[in-house]
């Protein structure tokens, strides 16, 4: 499969171990280390159908929106004879398709951390409880 083949492509660049001759110092080992954890979750992600559904649903949306963006960009640009150097298509819809990910990545921090405090809130009224109980 196409992302198999990528991934192991990827992989063999980017993985620290087999490119330790080329990172010479311990910040371009992290930096090859979290590239290369993100390579292995983007192949995880891509390899459940559900999820590559999702994510491809995203980006589609994401070339959407740039589109219909760059289509106003082009009406206004003709409408006041601006020479503007203005972003091409492929750039505005890139643009477009990484603030849906990013909104996506926001929210799903906010369920992280609600589910966080709720999880304390919890531990906390078990621990009031408790101490309640052996006071009495």
């Amino acid at each position: 499969e196409d992302i198999n083949r990528r991934y192991k492509a990827l992989s063999l660049l980017l993985h620290p171990d087999k490119n330790q001759a080329k990172l010479t110092t311990e910040k371009d080992r992290d930096r090859a280390q979290l590239a290369f954890d993100f390579v292995k979750k983007a192949k995880q992600v891509l390899s459940d159908a559900d999820r590559k559904r999702y994510v491809q649903s995203l980006v589609e949306e994401g070339m959407k929106q740039g589109e219909w963006k760059w289509a106003q960009e082009q009406k206004k640009k003709k409408n006041h004879k601006n020479d503007d150097a203005s972003s091409s298509l492929e750039a505005i819809q890139e643009r477009e398709v990484m603030k849906i990910f990013a909104e996506v990545e926001k929210k799903r921090r906010e369920v992280e951390d609600r589910e966080r405090k709720y999880e304390q809130r919890e531990r906390q009224q078990e621990d009031e409880l408790l101490e309640k109980e052996r006071s009495e």
